[in-house]
């Protein structure tokens, strides 16, 4: 694991092994999460994910019919996912930077950091399908360790 440094940004710092990714642990959701009114959502006990996430993937469902309309709802929907993976199976958020210091990405990442999931990145792909919706699938895959891609701790692979 490699060795981490507290940023003079705030969060802690972890080099990447090989150097192409640095890792900024983050303190809270990200302020996407409160740019909508979640308290349907927020009402639902940590302790059930899967029903938290269920509403999630029904107001994703409203808002792809039209019935409201809300900027950069992707990154909310992200956000929102992301925590709930978070509380339940103990993956933290974290920013991921390139090694020039860029920021990349808001993060997922597993505790073994084997794995990675870029939030606003799945929620648009999940807002933007207009297909069938696969945030309890993912869910459910990440939970049981099903079907994901054999990797190294440490190594971050990108999944969603």
């Amino acid at each position: 694991m490699a060795q981490a440094t507290w940023s003079s940004e705030g969060g802690w710092e972890r080099v990447v092994p090989g150097g192409r990714l640095r890792e900024r642990s983050r303190a809270r959701v990200p302020a996407a999460i409160e740019e909508l009114d979640w308290r349907a959502f927020d009402a639902l006990p940590p302790a059930d994910p899967v029903a938290a996430i269920r509403e999630l993937a029904a107001r994703v469902d409203r808002f792809i019919a039209g019935e409201f309309a809300q900027r950069r709802f992707h990154r909310v929907v992200g956000a929102a996912w992301g925590e709930r993976v978070c509380t339940a199976l103990g993956w933290e958020q974290v920013e991921l930077r390139d090694d020039e210091g860029r920021m990349v990405l808001d993060a997922i990442v597993s505790p073994d950091r084997r794995y990675y999931i870029g939030t606003g990145t799945y929620g648009r792909r999940v807002v933007e399908s207009h297909g069938a919706n696969t945030m309890e699938l993912l869910f459910s895959m990440l939970r049981d360790g099903a079907m994901l891609p054999p990797a190294v701790p440490g190594n971050y692979v990108e999944l969603g």
